[in-house]
């Protein structure tokens, strides 16, 4: 009698399912599992034989049969989100399922996938591989997830590192220091510069050390940070090895070529 009952209320809660997610009855749980079968109960894109395109689930552009990857499963064999947006989200970590939030052009907001806070769009990255120009996820959660890779991959997180590094020097600096100095309120607002523009600006000692006029293989702080210097073109200066080694984070430190060759050699440049 008591499965009797039982198998009465399911139908029945079944039967009036939607009305009941409207209203609130039910429980969060089960209203969560019954969104997410009317969800795979949506009619998929499937490519269409005359123009031979399809569309895409996640950007909802229309792209030929070789943009998808395949997969039996599927009617068509092809799967329902294109390479591009299912390679980021795998990148992001998230299922084949889960549909970014496109910016409301009204309101100016998007909607995090991780968060699901509606915040502004500078609150978002940029990038070409969605439809809106911004990433799915806001950079406060790409910080922290971010932030848990490199805690759980420490020996991957020093192989691409050491793969910066060697590829690309300037670059590579630019990355640490702008993280060092954002981390400890070095790098005033609206200051940020770009690697081109701490390029331009070494090329005017000619890629050289700003003291001996050795080949540059690291940029100075003029005034170290940990002294209370910024982080901002204006305090940057190429500089050699050995220079920086021995300049180290001195404070007060001559700013000319000349007293600071004297500082460090001894001699007069």
């Amino acid at each position: 009698m008591m499965m009797t009952r039982l198998l009465i209320c399911a139908m029945m809660l079944f039967a009036n399912r939607e009305g009941l997610l409207k209203s609130g009855v039910l429980a969060p749980p089960v209203a969560n599992i019954l969104a997410k079968q009317q969800q795979a109960e949506v009619v998929m894109p499937k490519l269409d034989t005359v123009t031979g395109l399809k569309e895409c689930t996640r950007c909802h552009e229309r792209k030929t049969a070789d943009a998808f990857s395949k997969k039996a499963a599927k009617d068509d064999g092809l799967q329902s989100a294109c390479k591009k947006c299912d390679s980021l989200a795998r990148a992001m970590g998230l299922t084949p399922r889960v549909y970014a939030h496109p910016l409301n052009a009204d309101t100016g907001l998007k909607e995090c996938l991780r968060c699901g806070d509606h915040k502004q769009s500078d609150a978002f990255r940029n990038t070409e591989n969605c439809t809106d120009g911004l990433t799915a996820i806001c950079k406060s959660c790409d910080a922290i997830a971010r932030k848990a890779w490199r805690a759980a991959n420490p020996s991957r997180c020093r192989e691409l590192y050491r793969r910066q590094y060697h590829s690309d020097p300037l670059r590579f600096f630019g990355y640490i220091s702008n993280r060092r100095a954002k981390r400890i309120g070095a790098t005033p607002v609206g200051t940020y510069a770009t690697s081109d523009i701490v390029s331009a600006h070494l090329g005017m000692w000619g890629d050289k050390c700003w003291v001996c006029g050795s080949p540059m293989v690291a940029v100075d702080h003029v005034k170290p940070i940990s002294k209370g210097g910024l982080h901002v073109v204006a305090n940057l200066r190429p500089i050699c090895n050995h220079c920086n080694v021995v300049k180290s984070d001195k404070w007060p430190f001559p700013t000319t070529q000349q007293e600071a060759y004297k500082a460090i050699y001894g001699v007069g440049a």
